[in-house]
């Protein structure tokens, strides 16, 4: 018995029809599956960004007895390292709300010129680039490097330095390096002898160029 043709291709359309169908809804839910899942994943990976640490917008002076003086952020404490031969000053600056320090350093040098101490003491210098900044009344260079902040200012044998460093606040002595900068200023020292031997030279001993001297 010959079955219908017409009963045959309504039957082939329809479980065509079916599979179509089913192959949509199948995709449809695996596409819908994946977005949520990225969706969760991406939600679960996102942290909040930390509120960057800055500085006591309040500034409290400093007056150190070798001829300088400066300005630092209240929430910073300045100490008073002990000193070597060669050293004038010796301070320290730290913050008990961010990890690092800054450092201010003044001693006695052989060396005549920036330069010439940066190949000794810092030789990866010279591939950060310098920049030339004002260091009270004298021209120093400051370098930038991974660990942080130097810079270096050279007068009449006496090297200062000032240097920062930080594994995971660099931004925030950044900004106080950038305060004690500004406001770094020479001065007559505190306790300045009534008199001094002359040196060879004739003059009576070292005074920064900043300094102002009354006779």
């Amino acid at each position: 018995m010959m079955k219908n043709p017409r009963v045959m291709f309504a039957v082939i359309g329809g479980l065509s029809t079916g599979v179509i169908i089913a192959v949509v809804l199948f995709f449809t839910i695996l596409k819908t599956d994946s977005t949520e899942s990225i969706t969760g994943n991406t939600s679960e990976q996102t942290e909040p960004t930390p509120t960057p640490i800055l500085p006591s917008a309040t500034k409290e002076p400093f007056s150190d007895e070798s001829g300088f003086t400066f300005s630092y952020p209240a929430d910073v404490v300045v100490n008073q390292q002990d000193l070597a031969k060669s050293d004038y000053a010796h301070l320290s600056l730290m913050s008990t709300r961010a990890e690092g320090s800054l450092r201010i350093l003044a001693s006695d040098t052989a060396v005549t010129s920036i330069d010439a101490w940066l190949l000794e003491n810092l030789p990866e210098a010279s591939e950060s680039g310098m920049t030339t900044v004002k260091f009270g009344d004298l021209e120093a260079q400051e370098i930038t490097i991974e660990e942080g902040i130097t810079t270096i200012a050279l007068d009449r044998g006496v090297i200062f330095t000032i240097d920062t460093t930080s594994d995971t606040h660099l931004d925030y002595w950044e900004k106080v390096y950038r305060i004690v900068l500004e406001s770094f200023a020479f001065a007559v020292p505190e306790s300045a002898p009534v008199a001094e031997a002359p040196a060879a030279d004739g003059s009576g001993g070292i005074t920064f160029e900043g300094e102002e001297i009354v006779e």
